[in-house]
């Protein structure tokens, strides 16, 4: 695919990807994203404490945040591709999740298969972790309808799909792999962040072949490792809690309830199922402060951000270097900066609304450009 030559503000929101034999035109859905503080523990792992708030547009929810869940939400299942990157799966098909609360030296809150919250080594690579993120309802509020990068939204499970990430595994891997081998799949040059393993992260790569997209994962642990598995991306699926969606119903834009009044400024949403695995919350057991969340890798891998630096405005509080380097390639980028590609193989997205789409970014302020609050 090839682009013409655009605007100085069209070439921020739509860039194309130079590759060898395929071109991506990339998306940007961040005006759809409102960042979010967070309150998290102290060194004397209590929450409370405003010195260690932080602003993040991707946040892991606390151990306070889960005990508001009904007791019939707090299993959590996992998607095929966070199963492919190592998470456990327990008999239930349930699996377990990170909160971002620590609990003692060493040790954080996570939530096991049965529901029930308990505490963890912060250098285990088996679990998910229960992220959220704010979703801005003023363009929704602007269009009358929703933009580019929604899909659909269903008010009895009060679900919203945004963006995509890669999900359902392929029913034949070894097919994939040999058309991989015979040049038929096309590197897009995007990758995704896999499990960790011997201290370096996989770079799970996108192909493209025919019009469909392919994640590929090669297993580096437990007994499958060497075995290579296919996915392909799919909607992103996210839950409003039920107490915000009493609280915001009558709000609500009218394209997600025709008598809401549109005077909700936002949503606080969370992923139906668990995205990813291979993480840990911080990968030294021994190092002083990694418990924290402030310098978590769970954290810096979400927003893509550097952790391996302390931040000079941050000295004096809890806090563990060497978390990782994510600069510019976390979550928050593979859901913000996304292929316009793949977004019409999964929801269907016509000129009119692309054109439409940037009529009305030029008109809404983007909050805090992309700074997190390191």
């Amino acid at each position: 695919m090839t682009t013409n030559k655009v605007s100085k503000f069209m070439q921020g929101l739509f860039t194309s990807m130079g590759l060898k034999k395929q071109r991506l035109t990339m998306v940007d859905l961040m005006p759809n994203l409102l960042p979010v503080e967070i309150g998290n523990t102290d060194n004397n792992y209590k929450m409370g404490n405003p010195k260690m708030n932080t602003t993040d547009y991707v946040y892991v929810h606390s151990l306070e945040d889960f005990q508001k869940l009904p007791e019939g939400e707090r299993c959590m299942t996992a998607t095929a591709y966070a199963i492919g990157n190592g998470i456990s799966v327990y008999d239930n098909g349930s699996s377990p999740y990170y909160l971002r609360t620590a609990h003692s030296c060493h040790a954080v809150n996570f939530v096991s298969g049965n529901g029930v919250a308990y505490d963890t080594c912060v250098n285990v690579t088996d679990k998910g972790d229960w992220r959220g993120i704010r979703l801005n309802l003023q363009p929704i509020n602007f269009y009358g309808e929703l933009p580019l990068g929604f899909g659909k939204v269903d008010v009895n499970k009060h679900t919203i799909e945004f963006s995509y990430y890669p999900s359902a595994l392929v029913g034949d891997s070894e097919q994939c792999e040999a058309l991989l081998k015979s040049g038929a799949m096309v590197d897009t040059g995007v990758w995704y962040r896999g499990a960790l393993h011997r201290g370096k992260f996989a770079k799970n790569k996108m192909y493209q072949c025919a019009g469909e997209y392919y994640v590929r994962v090669k297993q580096s642990g437990g007994n499958n490792a060497g075995t290579t598995l296919w996915y392909q991306p799919k909607m992103i699926t996210w839950k409003i809690s039920d107490e915000e969606w009493k609280q915001k119903w009558k709000h609500m834009p009218k394209c997600i309830n025709p008598k809401g009044d549109g005077s909700a400024d936002y949503i606080d949403v969370y992923p139906e199922q668990l995205l990813d695995a291979g993480l840990p919350f911080y990968p030294d057991v021994f190092k002083e402060g990694n418990s924290s969340y402030l310098s978590s890798t769970l954290r810096h891998a979400l927003n893509g951000t550097n952790g391996n630096k302390k931040n000079q405005s941050r000295i004096g509080e809890y806090w563990a270097e060497k978390g990782g380097d994510f600069s510019g390639h976390g979550f928050l980028q593979q859901i913000s900066q996304v292929s316009l590609d793949v977004l019409q193989g999964l929801i269907g997205v016509k000129k009119q609304v692309i054109n439409k789409n940037l009529k009305v970014q030029t008109q809404i302020k983007r909050p805090l450009e992309y700074s997190v609050g390191l």
